[in-house]
């Protein structure tokens, strides 16, 4: 008669229980469920303990990413303007060149003897002129004497005028065949890396053409061109363009910083100086560009980074990233609330069925810790603002009093009781007030800590850092 007893006693394993369970498998979960009795051996766990956490509530400078692409200041080709045999090459390919550097020699003899020729023809013009002049005046005297007629006295004088025309042309020779001898001297016109020669020594050159020879390309400093949609360039320009009438405005407050392909922070931030005078109707983009200093020629022309423009953001809400969840609604948090008097009023009976069922046994003094739960979670939609670091900034969905859950995500589920461990979250590391850059490195840094450092301006002189630092 008791065996039937305990046949008919139905089960009273809590409902927290049954969703305990449920995680770990459905045929685990019915073999516990079906022995939810003490006799059975198993005793379900208490209401699982997360961490969670107030969001951070603070200032800090946000970046807007965009994709940008180097490009050379001057890319000049270096060609032959006067025919002759290439005779010397006086640099190294791919080395670095200075402006007036000399770089080819052309063959001089010919252009050396034009020149003489022409400084000869300066000599007989000038011998000329002396004559002619000195006939004239003689004409004049006898003119004045009526010992000359007047006919002669004018033909003397348009003698004398064009001899010394002719002085004019004759130094036009000179000039131009010093000109021609210099071109026989080919130096780099700027500052820059030099490509491979085209041509070989010993090959004639600027024939007919003006011969390619090679490519002299300035790295220092460089442009950075990068586009923008209309929505932040309006914002954009609503912050910032007064600083785009004052020239002198742009080296301080329009700066953006760079991160290479490698994932490092360029050490030097780049100054917006262009920005398109429309809108690109079939893309809805307009094209910016900055200007980058490169004395280490750390950058080449022709790679593609990631162009980070600065921006203040007042009161921001950063919560961890590990905190944030996703489905096809969007992004969202999980909250911790109050349970309802109802769920509190289960969760009671149930955690007190539970130690009574422990008696006596190992869990016994374990279980008698856990008072009755209070709080439980659920979901709230979040809109998402700029990353920084392994944190991000909610923008909206979100007050700064809510407790998120940080660790423990999988353990808790809406409606169901839990225990709470409260945990400070700790401030991304700031340079000058600049939150650090997403993963990037940076060389080491003599910067002030974020508590000594003074607040940042909108796209100031700051520089994003490593957020593992």
């Amino acid at each position: 008669m008791r065996q039937a007893d305990k046949r008919e006693q139905p089960h009273r394993c809590g409902w927290w229980v049954k969703a305990a369970l449920a995680v770990v498998g459905g045929a685990l979960a019915l073999n516990a469920l079906s022995g939810c009795g003490k006799e059975a051996g198993f005793m379900a766990p208490p209401p699982p303990t997360v961490t969670a956490a107030k969001p951070l509530h603070q200032d800090v400078t946000v970046f807007e990413t965009f994709t940008g692409k180097t490009v050379a200041i001057d890319i000049v080709d270096i060609r032959a303007r006067v025919a002759g045999f290439l005779e010397q090459m006086k640099f190294e390919e791919g080395s670095i060149v200075k402006k007036g550097d000399l770089l080819y020699v052309i063959e001089q003899d010919q252009y050396k003897a034009e020149l003489e020729q022409a400084q000869a023809n300066v000599a007989v013009a000038k011998a000329n002129f002396e004559a002619a002049d000195t006939k004239y005046n003689l004409l004049k005297e006898a003119f004045e004497q009526n010992a000359a007629s007047k006919k002669e006295l004018v033909e003397a004088q348009a003698a004398r005028d064009q001899a010394q025309a002719q002085i004019s042309v004759a130094e036009a020779s000179v000039t131009q065949a010093r000109i021609n001898l210099g071109y026989t001297e080919i130096r780099s016109p700027s500052t820059g890396r030099i490509a491979k020669t085209q041509v070989d020594v010993g090959n004639l050159v600027g024939h007919g053409q003006a011969t390619l020879l090679t490519t002299v390309v300035t790295f220092d400093p460089m442009y950075v061109y990068f586009t923008i949609n209309e929505r932040d360039l309006l914002r954009w320009l609503e912050k910032h363009g007064k600083q785009l009438k004052d020239p002198s405005e742009k080296q301080k407050t329009l700066k953006v910083w760079l991160d290479t392909a490698n994932n490092t922070t360029y050490p030097q931030p780049a100054v917006i100086d262009y920005l398109s005078p429309q809108v690109d109707p079939a893309t809805g983009t307009t094209t910016v560009r900055a200007v980058v200093p490169n004395p280490d020629y750390l950058l080449y022309p022709g790679i593609f980074l990631k162009v980070k423009a600065p921006d203040k953001a007042t009161n921001a809400l950063l919560v961890p990233k590990v905190a944030l969840q996703r489905d096809m609604q969007g992004s969202y948090l999980m909250k911790v609330v109050p349970l309802s008097e109802q769920a509190k009023q289960e969760a009671a009976a149930q955690l007190e069925e539970l130690k009574e069922s422990a008696k006596g046994t190992p869990r016994e003094k374990a279980l008698a810790k856990y008072q009755t739960p209070t709080q439980t979670v659920e979901r709230i939609n979040v809109e998402l603002g700029a990353e920084i670091g392994e944190y991000q900034v909610i923008a909206s969905g979100l007050t700064a009093d809510d407790e998120i859950i940080i660790d423990g995500l999988q353990r808790s589920q809406p409606g169901h009781p839990i225990y709470v461990e409260p945990k400070q979250l700790t401030p991304p590391r700031q340079v000058n007030d600049t939150p650090a850059a997403d993963g990037a490195k940076q060389p080491p840094s003599s910067a002030p800590s974020a508590s000594d450092a003074p607040a940042a301006k909108p796209a100031s002189d700051t520089k994003p850092t490593n957020a593992a630092e």
